[in-house]
Order: structure tokens, then sequence, then C-alpha cells
């Protein structure tokens, strides 16, 4: 990457792990489909329109994910995006090209999937998706001037910086995993059921707490069955499962940095806020999800899973509530100048002499009261 004072070059993710991992779905698909069918076949329940139609609905979802991969390496494969003194010059998705000049340049703001969103003096939006230094990148155009909305700035000198909630985050991970295993038992449990009991939807399956029930009427008194709804306990560990990736994708990010300027940091999904400590009114914290919850200009931001969280807290808390210090302006003493005194004192002696001077030079005084007058005058 070219990354200098004039201009930075924008770093793409890899579209190849996206296209790999969808061309193994593709692969996975139509292979579990003929097992399942294989399956079917094994327990007699075999009918050829069911097969039919799963084989042709594997054929469609294994094509589908091909033509994903395919258009996402492509798409991305083409982006380009350079940033220099000029202005913004790239490629969009699909190598379509643009380029806007820095006076024309009205509003920066990030979007998904890692992406910068560039709009014009017409309105005209340019978005660049899946850029690696995204963050880097909007660094490089606040240094030159270039407002860029919803980013995370570098906070110099800040007094308090938040850390994520590692325990918070690893139990979310421990309830995910452990959902998802239950929620795979329970539905290959279902599976079985629904190919010995020819079912498309097996919901409960009646158990016996000593045994299997022996064919004699008399016998079936002795054992107590109950129900056990097994593709329904699949459906809710399954549910429960996602909930636990969705938690942990939200606060995944969360980050939050006070200085005595400005309030930065990450919110849900990792969206980037910046707004100036001044117009913070109010700030609350919650043990629950260890939350910092920011109230500025009339819109609220929620932080969750800070270590620090009270220390935050506490720190906003002080500089909102702080005191306003008017300035004092103190008027300097009007020191009265003598330097002009001194020059018109200086020129009326002067004059005064030349008047006696005048007068002895005309016999109206003497020497000796000339004399005696200069003296008197000039303070000898």
């Amino acid at each position: 990457m070219e990354n200098n004072s004039n201009s930075i070059r924008g770093q793409f993710l890899s579209a190849k792990p996206l296209l790999k991992f969808l061309i193994g779905l593709a692969i996975f698909v139509p292979v579990m489909t003929f097992l399942i069918i294989l399956l079917s076949d094994c327990f007699g329940m075999s009918e050829t329109g069911t097969d039919d139609a799963w084989g042709v609905l594997s054929l469609i979802i294994a094509a589908s994910f091909v033509l994903i991969g395919l258009l996402c390496f492509f798409a991305v494969n083409k982006s380009a995006l350079e940033i220099d003194d000029y202005g913004i010059h790239g490629k969009k998705l699909f190598g379509k090209a643009f380029s806007i000049p820095v006076e024309s340049l009205r509003r920066v703001n990030e979007t998904s999937f890692s992406g910068i969103v560039f709009t014009n003096s017409i309105g005209k939006k340019h978005t660049v998706r899946f850029l690696k230094n995204r963050t880097e990148l909007c660094t490089y155009m606040l240094n030159k001037n270039i407002e860029v909305f919803n980013t995370v700035v570098l906070v110099e000198n800040a007094f308090t910086q938040s850390i994520i909630h590692k325990k918070m985050l690893n139990k979310f991970k421990l309830f995910g995993k452990i959902s998802l295993m239950f929620s795979t038992v329970f539905g290959v449990i279902s599976g079985f059921l629904y190919a010995s009991n020819d079912n498309w939807f097996v919901d409960t399956y009646t158990l016996y707490m000593y045994g299997y029930p022996i064919d004699y009427p008399f016998m079936n008194d002795y054992y107590e069955p109950f129900e056990l709804p097994t593709t329904w306990i699949a459906i809710l560990f399954l549910i429960l499962c996602i909930v636990a990736v969705i938690l942990y994708n939200m606060i995944k990010d969360c980050t939050l940095t006070v200085n005595d300027k400005f309030i930065t940091g990450r919110t849900l999904f990792g969206k980037a806020v910046t707004f100036p400590l001044d117009n913070v009114s109010s700030v609350s914290a919650k043990k629950t999800f260890n939350c910092i919850k920011i109230v500025s200009n009339g819109k609220s931001k929620s932080f969750l899973a800070l270590e620090n969280y009270l220390d935050l807290h506490r720190a906003i808390s002080e500089k909102i509530n702080a005191p306003k210090i008017q300035p004092i302006v103190l008027q300097a003493p009007v020191i009265q100048s003598t330097e002009n005194t001194q020059k018109n004192e200086s020129g009326n002696t002067i004059k005064e002499l030349r008047e006696y001077k005048e007068l002895l030079e005309q016999g109206i005084i003497s020497e000796e009261e000339f004399a005696a007058k200069k003296k008197q005058i000039l303070g000898i």
C-alpha cells in the first residue's frame, strides 16, 4: 500500500475465502440431499416425486451459492480507491470508475460492509465497500481537513478509555456453542424419527420410563409414557444459538474513549460515533451488559460490554457537571504617560528664556537680573 503525506490507497478484503466457503456449501448441499434420499430409501420411505423435488431444490441452492461467490469475487477484485490532495479517485464494485475533486466533495461517512460513501456537490453518492483499512482512510481525510461523519477519530490525551469485557464475550460464545450442539443432537433425533415414522414433521415422540412396550395389553399399564417434542427443542436451541451470535456481534466492537474535548467510540455492531463533550446532556451507567448510555443533542447512544464502565461514567459525569468558568477580563490600569508632559515643560522653559533674552537685548533688564531669572527658570 502506498501511504505518504500526499496520498493513500485503500486496501480491500480478499474475496477468496468467501468464494471457497460458498463453493464448499454448493458441494455440501447436494451431497447431504443425496444422503437424505438414500437414508429414506433404506427406511422404505422413498417417494419418487418427493425425491425429485428435493434434488432439484438442492441443485438450485448450490448454483445460487456458486453465483453469489463469483459475483463477490469479481466485484471486490475490480475495486480500487486512492485519496490525494486533489480528490477521491477509484473504482466501485464491478470496476465502475469515479472521481470527485476536493472542491466538489460535500460529505463522507461510513456504511455497512466496511464501506465509505462519498457524496459530491450535486448529491450523487459513490460507495466503496470491503475496505480493510477504512479507519486509516478516514483518519487521513480528517487530517486533510475533510469532515468525516460517523467515524472514530484519533483522540489525543485521552484520560480514560474503555476495555472490552472479554468474559462477557466468552459467555456468549460458550452459550452459542452449547445451543448449537443441543440443536444438532435433537435435530438428528428428529430426523431419524421422521425417517422411521414416515411423517413430514415429527414434533413429539412417546418414550417410556422403563423400556419399550410389550405387545400385551395388560402389560402396558406398567409403563409411564411421556411426550418429548424433539423437533421443537431443536428449533428452540437453534434460535438461542442465533440470538447468542447476534448479541456477540453487537458488542464485540464496542469501545469508548473520552478526553477533554470529545467522546468517541463504536456502539452496537461497530457503528462509529464522535461528538463534542460540551454537547453531552446526560450519562448513565447500568450493570446489565456493563452499559453506558450517553445523550447528546437529544439522541442517545449505548455502549455495551465495557470493562471499566464505572470509571468512564465517573469521568464523563465530572466533565459535564463541572461549572462553566467564565473568563475574567482584567483591565490594565491606565498609566499616565509623562513623556508628553516633559516635552511640554521643556518647550515652555525655552520660550520663557527667549523672552527674557529679548528684554535683556532691549535694555529693559540688566545682566544681573537676567542671570538670576535664568537660574530660577532652570532650577539651578
